[in-house]
């Protein structure tokens, strides 16, 4: 992500002045009653319901997804990094319909409330900077990991088995299961094969392999990271495996 010169801070100082002038002039011969002046209050209270909406369900997914936390005690920090891409891939076309529902409603506001129109142009400045903020994170994502859906065709151990779309084998994320040759070891293979084997999850796989040769990935069965139910069941514990 590059830096503001100081070409950006003037054209900006600009359009921010441009627009206290244009306010200005229009607050000096308001439009009050006047047809337009009607007619720009109906389409901002339709757009205002419609931007309502949208920040609506990014509400409701958020709340979602602290909901399940709370419920299942999963580590805070851990959740949030998981669900975070899918949020921001979501969140991004609804920031750009809000984007483009804001630049269509300026012009009336213009007419309505000069200040609310003068207000709305740097409200929309900031979120065009936020969306190429999502947008840069995203494609950071991107380069590290990827989103497959796989059947499961082997379980290895409690924390490791194949699918049919990598040849190498899938390693959990964020967790580790005793070694197989300790019962407790056997009792996550049996849990995990129990689980899985034959079934569709969903991968967040790493794109590079580990020393080992396995490829890292975070493992949803019916929307749920499994690896919080081993935990949960006690046949695994939380650890961090560095990226690389």
């Amino acid at each position: 992500m590059g830096h503001f010169t100081s070409q950006d801070y003037i054209s900006c100082g600009s359009a921010t002045l441009s627009r206290q002038i244009a306010c200005a002039v229009i607050a000096a011969a308001p439009l009050k009653g006047h047809p337009l002046y009607i007619a720009a209050i109906a389409v901002l209270k339709f757009a205002a319901a419609q931007f309502n909406l949208r920040m609506k369900i990014l509400e409701e997914a958020m709340s979602a997804s602290l909901l399940l936390v709370e419920q299942s005690g999963y580590p805070l920090l851990l959740q949030t990094s998981e669900e975070m891409d899918k949020l921001m891939a979501a969140q991004i076309p609804i920031e750009e319909e809000q984007l483009a529902i804001a630049s269509t409603i300026r012009p009336f506001m213009l007419i309505t409330s000069p200040l609310a129109w003068l207000s709305l142009g740097n409200y929309i400045d900031s979120f065009n900077a936020q969306i190429d903020a999502h947008k840069a994170v995203l494609m950071h994502f991107e380069q590290l990991w990827e989103w497959k859906l796989a059947t499961v065709t082997e379980v290895i151990d409690g924390d490791t088995f194949k699918t049919d779309v990598y040849d190498e084998p899938i390693r959990f994320e964020d967790i580790n299961c005793p070694e197989l040759d300790t019962e407790a070891g056997k009792a996550a293979k049996a849990y995990t094969e129990s689980h899985l084997l034959g079934k569709e999850v969903e991968l967040r796989a790493r794109k590079r392999l580990d020393d080992y040769n396995r490829r890292i990935a975070k493992v949803y069965l019916n929307g749920k990271n499994f690896a919080y139910e081993l935990v949960s069941q006690g046949l695994a514990k939380f650890i961090f495996i560095k990226p690389d």
